[in-house]
């Protein structure tokens, strides 16, 4: 029998390690422990094992790319009025992230760049592999990052915000840079010859990129957040979002792109981890680069069964077309929904997972074998 049933359940993340999840063709409830529970005679139910906690703290993906999780919280975006260097476009105001990411502890490499693309626009090939890629307009990061999620089969890869980038940037301070009032050509890839904030000492001017990860890191194990290339962000330039606090904010009207952190050719004041740029998105630059975040993903184990029913499995069709598989995705555009693959009944897949996000689950019929597929919305 084919049958098509959508469910929205909406996951409290953070309150429960163990969750009994019950649906039916009747309505669907949520205690206020999280546990979703039906009452209905012809059910499914489905054990949700909530492993967060034993989530990595970093990891490297299959090109060599290396992420930080990056815990939320709330921080105050923009500059005080007497910061030297400062704009107006930079109001000081309160933010508050209430989703974890990962962030890519360096910029994208000249390297990784070929990895996935197959070419290297750079003005400063002779840098090398480990340099950042530049000349890298917001369009081309966009083609980047979809054929990156195509290769690891993620779909979670982006740029961030601009919010998640200061907050990642300031790694917790409040001062221009996060190394203190100063930035040193000790500490970062800047026009330190003559260009240095006042009363800061003066440095080197080595008027090109150089490798990543060359200098310190912020305490929160990123590099080169200040100076070296520009850095992309995915919101379009806006001040409305700065004229009031703000929780998770992205703004996303006009057309022009944000640029962060300053480069090889900026002022110190540029440098700033407050200072905002803008450019039209196709724009590029021997300047110009990204880094990337990662959605942050909870890993989940489903255990799903039925009474009187086989689980998936040779076997599983002899249930007269009542047979149960697990197949639980990232996001729908990454799941066959016409032809989703049988999988064990008791897995763990990786689940984009957000505190308050919904979830659907889409109990699917193909002929008389029907699937379970999880998406994360």
């Amino acid at each position: 029998m084919k049958r098509r049933l959508l469910f929205s359940v909406l996951i409290l993340a953070g309150i429960l390690s163990v969750s009994s999840l019950n649906f039916s063709e009747k309505a669907v409830r949520q205690n206020q422990e999280g546990d979703v529970t039906e009452t209905g005679s012809d059910h499914i139910r489905l054990n949700a094992v909530d492993a967060d906690r034993s989530d990595k703290s970093e990891f490297t993906n299959s090109i060599g790319m290396k992420f930080v999780l990056i815990s939320p919280g709330t921080f105050m975006m923009g500059s005080p009025p007497d910061e030297p260097g400062r704009f107006d476009r930079e109001r000081l105001h309160r933010v508050t992230l209430t989703k974890g990411f990962y962030m890519q502890t360096t910029e994208v490499t000249q390297g990784q760049w070929k990895a996935v693309m197959g070419n290297n626009p750079s003005e400063f090939k002779n840098c090398g592999n480990n340099c950042p890629v530049e000349k890298v307009s917001w369009d081309d990061v966009r083609e980047f990052i979809k054929k990156l999620n195509r290769k690891e089969g993620a779909g979670k890869y982006r740029l961030p915000t601009e919010a998640e980038w200061e907050y990642a940037c300031r790694a917790g301070t409040d001062t221009p840079f996060s190394f203190g009032r100063c930035l040193s050509t000790d500490q970062a890839n800047y026009w330190g010859e003559y260009f240095s904030l006042p009363g800061c000492p003066k440095g080197e001017d080595r008027g090109k990129t150089v490798s990543v990860a060359s200098f310190p890191a912020n305490s929160w194990g990123l590099y080169d957040m200040h100076g070296n290339i520009h850095e992309w962000c995915q919101d379009t330039f806006g001040t409305d979002t700065y004229a009031r606090d703000q929780t998770d904010p992205i703004y996303m009207v006009g057309s022009d792109r944000v640029l962060r952190g300053g480069s090889w050719f900026s002022f110190a004041r540029i440098c700033r981890s407050a200072d905002r740029r803008n450019l039209s998105p196709d724009s590029r630059g021997s300047n110009f680069g990204f880094r990337l975040a990662r959605t942050y993903q909870r890993r989940i184990s489903i255990e799903a069964g039925r009474k009187h029913v086989p689980v998936c499995g040779p076997d599983a069709r002899a249930g007269k077309g009542e047979a149960l598989c697990g197949h639980i995705s990232g996001g729908c555009e990454h799941t066959d929904s016409e032809h989703p693959a049988p999988v064990s009944a008791l897995q763990e897949r990786d689940i984009s997972v957000h505190p308050q996000a919904e979830y659907e689950l889409h109990y699917i019929g193909i002929s008389d074998w029907p699937f379970l597929c999880g998406c994360a919305g």
